[in-house]
């Protein structure tokens, strides 16, 4: 039925489903607009979520660099002179003018450094001790030596975790000033602090030296003696009479690879690649030869003349990365390219203790800066940049390291097993369970 309007025209009536519909559609918007509202509200609580970006690599921000020098101060390690002609894309990286003395600053008495980390941090400085192996060992045996000389301090303290990290944190800290930590020296001091920890509260002085003593020599023990020779047992499985195999720089790793390899009787050639600046593949060869390995020694720019009588391709590395990219010395990387445009397998030789979980896709977010300086010197008479630093629109950039992305390697053999890049994050994850069998 039609009711009648006050105009007298007849309205008709709703029905029960429209009725039902349009309450269905109110609520739907009320509910929506709800929704929003809370939104909204949480937005305002919640500020965004910022990412933590390392100290390390803030070198071009001056609230990092204020708290840089405030903790150097605090710690009476001294101030190091920055570079004064960097390039610009690689500001926020550390780099300091080498013909300052390190120690130049340091107190005559009264320091809390050692002398034995004094020593090795000249030594980092001036480039006396490379690689990633070298370095760790020389960083755990000045530890040692540190901790056992501050030995009645530890046995008095009520917390030995606590004054063990007081002890180390200036030390630690004037070592970075000399030169960046590699992955394997953070780890190692990773291990050494996790170590202390599980140490028993009253322990007797004589105890807590032979604890310190037994973790050092354990870790290297286990992690350059062990681990190497299982490495080198897997690697050689692979390695058959008659290969080419290609290197590149020095690794340690790989040279007891070839060397084991020439002691089985395999007859193998060795092609070892290079580059400037430091060229520490020469070191490499006169063993090899010495062991009546056939080798040759080429540079960087000849490698592409030399892969199509290659085999396989064998790389060292300073660390591996938790989404498989490998870091090793700068050119490593260009070899890893190559090769995979040759269709040649890539295998990278590495112990877990260099595994980091670390997420890296280029080089430039993180790397090392080294002295440009080192770029003047080219063997010849003629320097052609030698005045470098007098031409203002001119600066040189001489990186460490570069970063192979793990689409261009085929394997990483490990003291586990050979692996593919893919399963990094399957070892750091058993490594964080505390597995005693693959403990850092």
């Amino acid at each position: 039925k039609a009711k009648l309007e006050d105009g007298g025209e007849p309205k008709a009536e709703k029905s029960k489903a429209e009725l039902k519909a349009e309450r269905r559609a109110k609520q739907e918007a009320q509910r929506l607009a709800k929704s929003q509202a809370q939104q909204s509200q949480d937005q305002k609580q919640k500020p965004e979520s910022k990412i933590r970006v390392p100290d390390e690599i803030k070198a071009d921000d001056k609230k990092t660099e204020k708290k840089l020098l405030k903790k150097l101060t605090s710690q009476n390690v001294p101030v190091r002179t920055k570079a004064q002609r960097q390039v610009g894309l690689f500001s926020h990286l550390h780099q300091y003018e080498r013909e300052v003395s390190v120690t130049r600053n340091l107190p005559v008495v009264g320091g809390n450094l050692h002398p034995a980390i004094i020593q090795l941090g000249i030594q980092f400085a001036e480039g006396k001790i490379v690689g990633s192996s070298g370095r760790c060992i020389s960083l755990l045996l000045a530890l040692r030596t540190l901790l056992l000389d501050m030995l009645p301090q530890l046995s008095t303290a009520t917390e030995l975790y606590k004054e063990v990290d007081n002890i180390m944190k200036p030390n630690i800290t004037f070592l970075k000033q000399c030169r960046p930590l590699s992955i394997s020296m953070s780890n190692a001091i990773r291990y050494l602090k996790r170590e202390v920890i599980s140490f028993g509260r009253s322990l007797s002085l004589e105890e807590i030296r032979t604890s310190i003593e037994e973790m050092v020599d354990d870790f290297i023990n286990i992690n350059f003696t062990l681990h190497p020779k299982a490495i080198s047992e897997t690697a050689n499985k692979k390695i058959r009479d008659g290969d080419v195999i290609l290197t590149y720089s020095h690794s340690k790793l790989v040279e007891k690879v070839l060397l084991d390899a020439a002691a089985q009787g395999k007859k193998i050639k060795v092609i070892v690649a290079d580059g400037r600046v430091q060229n520490l593949g020469r070191s490499l060869c006169p063993g090899l030869v010495a062991a009546g390995i056939h080798s040759t020694y080429i540079l960087l720019s000849a490698v592409s003349q030399v892969l199509p009588s290659v085999t396989k391709v064998l790389l060292g590395c300073d660390g591996v990365m938790a989404n498989g990219c490998v870091l090793a010395n700068v050119g490593t990387s260009q070899v890893a390219l190559l090769a995979k445009s040759y269709n040649k397998p890539v295998v990278v030789c590495c112990e877990t203790y260099k595994f980091t979980e670390r997420v890296q896709t280029d080089s430039f977010v993180y790397n090392e800066l080294s002295d440009p300086d080192d770029l003047v010197t080219t063997g010849r008479q003629a320097q052609p940049l030698a005045d470098w630093r007098d031409l203002s629109s001119l600066c040189l950039l001489n990186l460490v390291y570069d970063l192979t992305p793990a689409s261009l390697v085929d394997s990483i053999i490990t003291e586990i097993s050979e692996i593919p890049p893919t399963s990094v994050p399957v070892v750091l994850r058993l490594h964080n369970m505390g597995d005693p069998s693959l403990a850092l």
